[in-house]
């Protein structure tokens, strides 16, 4: 599905200029006291628990914590390219990078497909990327073929999803050339060694930020969206507005997603941890099993808040997408262009009496077209990663000539 035109804005010299506009908009109380309180409070929550200025226009752009690939940080370039814009016109804003790192890899599964088996991938994804273990220990090489007759040895062991890591590393060496990761002081030792250690998201996190600091010439700002969204659950009246977003994206309804743990994890690679969803419905909000729809047990937002088994609360993408043009009320959220719920969600946001969202995405066909290659292949396209910036002031669509650079060989 091609995104639909009427929600997104592609053309970056409109965008700015819409910011621009918004804020004077604001500054002369031409929007609704409703929008402005719902900006502010969502701008407080953000700024206790990022420290980010509540002040300044949000670029902002939430995205799972999958392996590191090109998409991704193209769209930290991009945003670096509208920062530049508005700064340029005396404009004061801050890119904001949020990680999701409370869902499942659902539609995203088929970039972790390149690297772990179909079974291992479902098994991880139940676990979300938080708690999911980016080292697992197995009897056999999950993409190694047998005959029928053959069985798995148990001395078969291996140290870790090699994989995952090592079928990451041997992409980023077929794509860049042989020990790219090596000369970045980036050993397979050294990655099996972080992924030991940490879910897969953090893993996946914390190689990227490797990789982007000798990618980009800017440092980039991240934050997790747990704790926002944590504190956003607190908040009944806002809640109560954001839930109102919620069925749009769910066949379960109105509420929220928790992830619970269990006493022991099932099998090897099993934390136990699985995410589920809070019907909210007053005394009768039931805990439900977001794959088939059954019942688990009835238990209340209060309840649940206060079960020692309730690791993580989060929005659904519905609600969340509402919170995030809040935030972005007087900025931009930029995407990759694949969320399709932003135009139903859009929409019913503006017939709540908001502001039309601002939002851009990722437009480049030869940029799309090498997005889900691993984010190593940008690390020869310094010298164009650098020009688009220097360029900034130029570009008006990510579909300029600079950006067709990334694409090239």
């Amino acid at each position: 599905m091609s995104p639909d035109d009427n929600t997104y804005t592609l053309d970056l010299e409109t965008v700015t200029r819409e910011i621009e506009q918004r804020g004077d908009e604001r500054a002369t109380r031409r929007i609704s006291d409703r929008a402005e309180s719902l900006r502010k409070e969502t701008r407080r929550i953000l700024f206790e628990a990022t420290g980010t200025s509540e002040d300044a226009s949000l670029i902002l752009y939430a995205e799972q914590p999958d392996p590191p690939i090109v998409k991704n940080t193209v769209k930290s370039i991009l945003a670096e390219v509208i920062r530049r814009k508005l700064a340029s016109r005396g404009i004061s804003a801050q890119s904001l990078h949020m990680q999701l790192f409370d869902d499942i890899f659902g539609s995203n599964s088929a970039v972790f497909r390149r690297f772990i088996s179909k079974n291992q991938c479902e098994m991880l994804s139940r676990q979300t990327y938080a708690f999911a273990p980016a080292i697992i220990e197995c009897t056999s090489d999950p993409h190694q073929k047998r005959e029928p007759h053959q069985k798995r040895e148990p001395h078969q062991k291996r140290e870790g999803v090699k994989g995952y890591v090592e079928r990451y590393w041997e992409a980023s060496e077929a794509i860049a050339g042989p020990g790219v990761l090596a000369h970045l002081g980036l050993s397979k030792a050294d990655l099996l060694e972080m992924g030991d250690s940490q879910s897969i998201g953090l893993f996946n996190l914390e190689l990227r930020k490797r990789l982007d600091a000798h990618i980009l010439p800017m440092q980039v700002t991240s934050y997790s969206l747990t704790d926002l969204e944590k504190r956003v659950i607190h908040e009944p009246a806002l809640l109560d507005e954001l839930l109102k977003f919620s069925s749009l994206t769910g066949s379960q309804g109105r509420g929220i997603y928790v992830t619970m743990s269990a006493q022991s994890p099932r099998r090897d690679g099993d934390t136990g941890y699985r995410r589920r969803f809070l019907k909210l419905d007053g005394q009768n909000s039931a805990l439900i099993n977001p794959c088939d729809g059954t019942v688990l047990t009835r238990m209340t937002l209060a309840e649940i808040l206060g079960d020692g088994k309730c690791e993580r609360v989060s929005l659904n993408a519905g609600s969340r997408a509402a919170l995030i043009y809040l935030l972005t009320a007087d900025g931009v959220n930029v995407t990759g262009g694949g969320s399709a719920y932003n135009e139903d969600v859009a929409r019913s946001y503006r017939s709540a009496g908001f502001q039309k969202p601002l939002i851009t995405y990722i437009c480049n066909p030869r940029v799309i077209q090498i997005g889900p290659e691993p984010l190593p292949a940008l690390l020869i396209k310094e010298e164009r990663i650098g020009m688009i910036l220097e360029m900034a002031h130029t570009i008006n669509t990510a579909d300029s000539p600079l950006f067709d650079a990334l694409g090239e060989e």
